[in-house]
């Protein structure tokens, strides 16, 4: 089994995972296949983001089409053992889709509201390599505006992934990024005090867009609300 998918990894990447993985996929490929199958793939790709990426979503796609796993993700999470468990980013963006890889935050609402000045004064110089890597490295929430004070749209969800890359424009930071997950908005937006979101009667930090970075270990407080399960072995 070993000799099998160690043969995933080749400087053909994209075309061999894809064809390997519909293979597999035609022979009712089992979670537990796919869970040692993306950890051959995560030792031999691990500074390789972008196939990394590319063999997480293939992945992702060939065992939920079927709708077998469901909701919540049973994957492992790629790099789930380097990510940040101190601070998470928060990305509120109204109607965003992120649907295309990319999206943009202004710069009069990236990292200036809803962020503690201690937690601000690590990340605040975003032209700095030492601070775009450590926010390379934290978990992230996207997502759009909740439709009203502590309800989101019906079928609303936010992206549970992480940044890789950003660029400073005129007036904007640009964000690209990937995502791991789907949860559930409402489920959210229900811990979302767990979650340092701020929120007074009548007016919730979700019902604002903006950019800020939280003091709060996500993947523990998703995990222990059910909301994200994550393999590491």
């Amino acid at each position: 089994m070993v000799s099998k998918y160690n043969g995933l990894i080749s400087s053909e990447f994209d075309l061999e995972v894809g064809e390997s993985m519909k293979k597999l996929h035609e022979q009712s490929l089992q979670e537990k296949d796919a869970r040692f199958i993306t950890s051959i793939i995560d030792d031999g790709i691990a500074k390789d983001d972008a196939n990394h990426a590319t063999t997480h979503a293939i992945l992702n796609e060939l065992l939920n089409r079927d709708g077998s796993v469901g909701s919540k993700k049973q994957l492992p999470l790629f790099g789930a053992a380097t990510l940040d468990r101190i601070y998470y980013n928060l990305f509120v963006i109204g109607g965003e889709k992120f649907d295309k890889g990319s999206f943009t935050v202004p710069k009069t609402k990236a990292l200036v509201e809803s962020i503690e000045p201690a937690v601000k004064s690590h990340f605040f110089n975003l032209r700095d390599d030492s601070v775009v890597e450590r926010l390379l490295t934290l978990p992230s929430l996207f997502m759009s505006e909740n439709a009203d004070y502590m309800r989101s749209r019906p079928g609303q969800k936010v992206l549970f992934g992480r940044i890789i890359s950003l660029e400073i424009e005129p007036n904007d930071v640009r964000i690209f990024f990937v995502a791991d997950a789907e949860i559930s908005q409402q489920s959210i937006t229900n811990i979302s005090h767990n979650l340092g979101i701020l929120s007074i009667p009548g007016c919730s930090e979700l019902n604002n867009t903006h950019w800020t970075i939280k003091q709060v270990d996500l993947i523990e407080v998703l995990t222990d609300a059910g909301l994200l399960v994550i393999q590491n072995d």
